[in-house]
């Protein structure tokens, strides 16, 4: 049975100026299904580097810094990579098809590294300005993005849960990775770590997080515009929740999985979707398998979304927890409903062309054959031809 994820009330809505909406809808053709597990249980971090490459590291700090690449052309298997050269990964992102980690180096300083996937070998890069742990990045425009995270207080002689103490940071930064220069970026409007950062178009949505490592999720979203460098605030999450993970599918954002209490003892197996244009939030009707957070997520091409390793907090208390890694993994295919709406794309486009005065109400009932008649001769054939195949 097909699930619909609908991020709009309809396909085309009027808004109260009068003007259309044209929303675009995701589906996953199939339940949540179980691919072949990972080698090691652990938490994760993972990116994405085309339609067909999907890699993982460990992260946490019971971490081997194992690195581990799923191709999607090939019999499903983890290959091994050479390890990360840390072993407490907070993060990591793909740049220029290289694989970048930050994470914690020695006497509460941050270090970040880069694995050349062409030659398989580690080197370092400048370190971040501000230590933080449990922090985010993104690559976009060149730049590695570096958002939030923890700092700590120590008190030594306390004991153990009492030996450090927690205080989030709003600050940004960001690394110019040909010039190699950190520099500062105006700070998010909410302290937070555990941040999920997923990238669309020119802006960068930093979701959820908390201000504690053993904290609340927040429901908050706040989204850099990287040609400004200005932030804006968007619409909260249905769920708050930190420590799960977020992708980029045409104009949608999707996070999946987190914590929404700490002390809850339990992890999300929701799916959250974010429709730019509509700017609504939807939850998906089925959950994940295994519920989870501080997990991998990757979307690859034709839209399969896959969730790799991650933890469910147990027997929590205000000293200390018994983690429960996973080494399963699991996809969903996601697919835009481009069948209804590919015409209504190519007619919005002829009308901000000035080329087609269409009744859009009406197009709905209009069949695809016609549709493609109406516009074949006045559409440049490039974009005619990507929206054609869609149908």
């Amino acid at each position: 049975m097909s699930n619909i994820i609908d991020l709009s009330e309809a396909a085309v809505t009027k808004s109260g100026e009068g003007k259309y909406t044209f929303g675009r809808q995701l589906q996953t053709s199939a339940e949540w299904s179980e691919l072949p597990n990972l080698p090691v249980t652990s938490r994760f971090v993972g990116a994405t580097f085309d339609s067909h490459r999907f890699v993982v590291v460990e992260a946490g700090c019971f971490s081997e810094g194992n690195v581990l690449l799923y191709d999607n052309r090939l019999p499903f298997s983890w290959k091994s990579l050479p390890s990360s050269p840390m072993k407490e990964c907070c993060d990591a992102v793909a740049v220029n098809g290289n694989l970048v980690l930050i994470g914690m180096g020695g006497s509460d300083a941050n270090e970040v590294h880069i694995l050349d996937l062409s030659t398989l070998t580690w080197s370092q890069l400048p370190s971040p300005r501000t230590f933080r742990d449990c922090c985010s990045i993104a690559f976009l425009g060149g730049y590695l993005y570096v958002f939030g995270g923890f700092q700590y207080t120590y008190h030594p002689g306390r004991g153990l849960g009492y030996g450090r103490s927690t205080t989030p940071i709003s600050s940004v930064e960001r690394l110019n990775m040909k010039t190699m220069q950190w520099e500062d970026v105006c700070p998010m409007s909410t302290k937070r770590g555990y941040c999920a950062v997923a990238t669309l178009d020119d802006k960068i949505f930093v979701i959820g997080g908390s201000q504690h490592n053993w904290g609340v999720g927040l429901d908050l979203v706040e989204i850099l515009d990287t040609k400004s460098l200005t932030w804006s605030s968007g619409p909260p999450t249905p769920i708050g929740a930190f420590a799960c993970a977020a992708v980029s599918l045409g104009e949608n954002v999707i996070i999946t999985g987190g914590i929404r209490r700490f002390h809850e003892n339990k992890s999300l197996g929701t799916t959250q979707v974010y429709n730019s244009s509509s700017k609504v939030w939807s939850v998906a009707k089925t959950n994940m398998i295994t519920p989870r957070a501080w997990h991998a997520a990757g979307l690859l091409g034709k839209g399969q979304l896959i969730v790799a390793g991650g933890e469910k907090v147990c027997g929590a208390s205000h000293k200390c927890y018994s983690p429960q890694f996973y080494d399963t993994v699991e996809e969903v295919i996601l697919c835009s409903g481009w069948k209804t709406l590919g015409p209504l794309i190519m007619l919005r486009w002829l009308a901000q062309q000035n080329r087609a005065n269409v009744d859009t109400e009406g197009v709905k009932s209009e069949s695809d054959l016609a549709v493609r008649k109406l516009v074949s001769d006045k559409c440049p054939e490039d974009v005619f031809r990507m929206v054609c195949s869609f149908l």
